[in-house]
């Protein structure tokens, strides 16, 4: 129900008003007794006798209660005591969640920091590591690169060397098809061979060397193979002579006198 003096809204039960302390029990509607059955006195029933209808008056009477003019009365009760919730609760849980909130970022961030700096020294030591290799990497890409041009210059070497052998075979094998060169059969056939090309005699050693060079050459012409030798001494006089083999053994003879010879301290100088 509504108070009366205040309008506030109370609960029907209510004896008081809890906003203004009015009696509500005053203005509360007498609902009448509630009747006991009555029992039937005999079976025969009697139909109530039907009433005359209510007379509705031309205008409508509205009862307005009037306020007491002094304050409320409290009849064998005390006025409702309303108390304010305690606030200070509230505050102090908020507080211990906000200071264990700080305690816990403050924590988070000394272990951010130090995950920080130990991750920033992992990375400075592996960019220190990666330069390192990075710098091997180039002095072997150096090396290979010289070892690269060394193995051309060595290909390409081996290539002109092998073109010059193939050029002197292909030379040796035209000389010896039409010069085809040999040893002499016996110490006669040296001895009548080299009796046949004796050489003039001469005063120069450069005379000298170049007959030995005509009995190389008219050996060769005739399919031999002998050799011209010349050896400088350090007392100024120089040895010429020529050589041939018969079998597997040396002689040596002067080319302007023709003796051959078995041992080379007979040949003249």
């Amino acid at each position: 129900m509504y108070c009366p003096n205040c309008n506030k809204q109370n609960q029907d039960d209510s004896q008081f008003c809890f906003n203004c302390g009015t009696n509500l029990s005053q203005y509360k509607t007498n609902k009448a007794p509630e009747m006991a059955p009555q029992q039937v006195q005999s079976q025969n029933v009697v139909p109530p006798v039907a009433s005359a209808p209510p007379i509705i008056p031309a205008h409508p009477v509205t009862t307005v209660p009037v306020p007491p003019t002094a304050g409320p009365i409290y009849i064998n009760s005390s006025p409702p005591v309303y108390r304010e919730k305690n606030k200070s609760i509230p505050i102090v849980i908020l507080s211990i969640f906000l200071v264990l909130a700080i305690i816990g970022a403050g924590f988070l961030g000394f272990q951010w920091t130090n995950t920080k700096t130990n991750l920033t020294n992992e990375n400075n030591s592996l960019q220190s590591s990666i330069t390192a290799f990075q710098s091997e990497i180039t002095s072997l890409n150096g090396s290979i690169t010289t070892l690269t041009n060394d193995k051309t210059n060595l290909n390409y070497t081996i290539t002109s060397l092998q073109g010059s052998v193939a050029s002197l075979n292909t030379n040796l094998a035209a000389i010896q098809a039409k010069y085809p060169l040999k040893n002499f059969g016996s110490f006669s056939a040296l001895q009548s061979w080299v009796s046949a090309h004796i050489q003039p005699g001469s005063s120069s050693a450069n005379v000298f060397y170049q007959h030995a060079l005509n009995v190389q050459t008219a050996a060769m012409n005739d399919g031999y193979f002998i050799s011209a030798c010349l050896y400088e001494y350090a007392n100024g006089y120089y040895y010429v002579w020529c050589e041939a083999m018969v079998g597997t053994t040396a002689y040596w003879w002067d080319p302007e006198v023709g003796t051959v010879y078995l041992d080379l301290s007979n040949v003249h100088s």
